[in-house]
């Protein structure tokens, strides 16, 4: 997926539920670390709302982790 500037950004911050992983559109980061800090803005479902501008809320939704997308398939 090419990005602005050419910057890489294989961290992808994803929803995990009973279906498996989800990768969060815009959540994505050049570092471990820095998708690290986003997934710890992402912990409540409120919070999960208001950035991905959802009207509903699945509470099956509730674990995120950090996945490398060039490792996924």
């Amino acid at each position: 997926m090419a990005h602005p500037k050419g910057k890489s950004r294989p961290y992808a911050v994803c929803c995990e539920d009973g279906d498996g992983v989800h990768p969060l559109r815009g959540f994505r980061y050049a570092t471990r670390a820095s998708a690290e800090t986003a997934l710890g803005d992402l912990d409540c479902a409120m919070s999960f709302r208001r950035h991905m501008g959802l009207g509903g809320w699945q509470r099956g939704w509730h674990s995120f982790v950090v996945i490398d997308m060039r490792e996924a398939s």
